[in-house]
């Protein structure tokens, strides 16, 4: 492996571990790294040993009211890549879509155009948000799939304390 292949992995890893956090706050189910890859980017086991993958994408900033143009695309284009083949767990993968543009702004606009018939071959689709890691230290997510999970899931006020 490369050095720039070991630094982006390095970098996936560190936000992996961001979504982690924020997916046991949200579902309180716990993932913990066994291996690293590329289809999908990890394979981790829950508290139960199941195996799930997790795949991450950061999708570009574009306009933040048409944001969900470019989340679709990079969902779709995954869910291409995933259908063909050599990829583990294909039934059992999380997606996470990353943005750097902030939940509370995109919310509205991801609930009026949220496909639920919209099948992926995901377990679960997450829109985590980036964009206040820095000041925070933690990421927000909108679920997309399944329906149990489906809409803004907001931190609470006291794990958004700003700089400690």
């Amino acid at each position: 492996m490369s050095d720039q292949a070991l630094g982006k992995k390095m970098v996936e890893e560190v936000d992996l571990d961001y979504f982690t956090e924020a997916y046991e706050h949200v579902t309180g189910r716990s993932l913990t790294i066994y291996r690293a890859g590329e289809r999908p980017d990890f394979l981790c086991r829950t508290q139960r040993g199941w195996s799930v993958g997790v795949e991450l994408t950061f999708v570009p900033e574009a306009d933040r009211v048409i944001l969900f143009d470019p989340i679709w695309a990079a969902a779709d284009a995954k869910a291409e890549k995933k259908r063909r083949g050599n990829w583990s767990l294909p039934a059992r993968t999380i997606l996470v879509l990353q943005v750097d543009v902030p939940l509370s702004e995109l919310r509205r606009h991801l609930e009026q155009v949220v496909r639920t018939d919209y099948d992926l071959g995901f377990m679960e689709v997450w829109v985590a948000d980036y964009s206040d890691l820095d000041a925070y230290g933690t990421v927000e997510l909108f679920g997309l799939r399944p329906r149990k999970w489906l809409g803004y899931h907001r931190r609470p006020n006291w794990y958004t304390k700003p700089y400690g």
